[in-house]
C-alpha cells in the first residue's frame, strides 16, 4: 500500500461512494454489518424485510461475494 493511501472499511466505501452509483430503488445484498442501511438500500439477513423464502438464495449470493473478496 502506498503510504498516502488510507484504508477504508467496506461499509465506509459503500456509504461514501458506491451507494451513489445505485439506481433509484436499486438495492444490494450484504451481510449484517450493513443492517443500519437496510431496508432503504441494503438487504441483510437481520433486516425486518427479509423474506424466509429468499433466505437460501441470499446466503448463496453472500457466500459467492465472500469467495471473491478472499
Amino acid at each position: 500500500m502506498v503510504p498516502s493511501q488510507r484504508r477504508m472499511a467496506d461499509l465506509n466505501i459503500f456509504c461514501h461512494a458506491l451507494i451513489h452509483l445505485l439506481d433509484p430503488f436499486e438495492r444490494v445484498e450484504a451481510d449484517d454489518g450493513y443492517v443500519g442501511e437496510a431496508p432503504r438500500r441494503v438487504q441483510c439477513p437481520a433486516s425486518f424485510t427479509e423474506r424466509i423464502e429468499n433466505e437460501e438464495m441470499q446466503a448463496r449470493v453472500r457466500n459467492r461475494q465472500e469467495t471473491v473478496n478472499k
